[in-house]
């Protein structure tokens, strides 16, 4: 998924905020179990911890916006660059 430029289009704030709440239970129940439980749980685990990310965060109708595409695009990959050199370095 691709960032969004700010001041689009986005679902229903609602709808996100459930899902954000959503994913950090599963990321918490995920990671306690794949560390604190035997190793059947430990599967049931992982799937716990991608179960948001594969049913994925809600999505507006209609991507609507006021910007041209170009601009959107390179917003889109200077953020992804500039995330990508934060976890690097953060990593390093």
């Amino acid at each position: 998924m691709r960032p969004e430029l700010p001041g689009a289009a986005a679902a229903e704030l609602f709808d996100r905020q459930i899902w954000w709440i959503a994913a950090a239970f599963c990321g918490v129940v995920g990671l306690g179990l794949i560390a604190f439980a035997r190793p059947l749980l430990k599967a049931l685990g992982a799937v716990i911890l991608v179960l948001p990310h594969i049913i994925g965060a809600p999505q507006p109708d209609s991507h609507v916006g006021l910007a041209p595409a170009q601009l959107e695009e390179a917003y889109a990959y200077a953020a992804i660059i500039t995330n990508g050199v934060f976890w690097i370095f953060l990593g390093g």
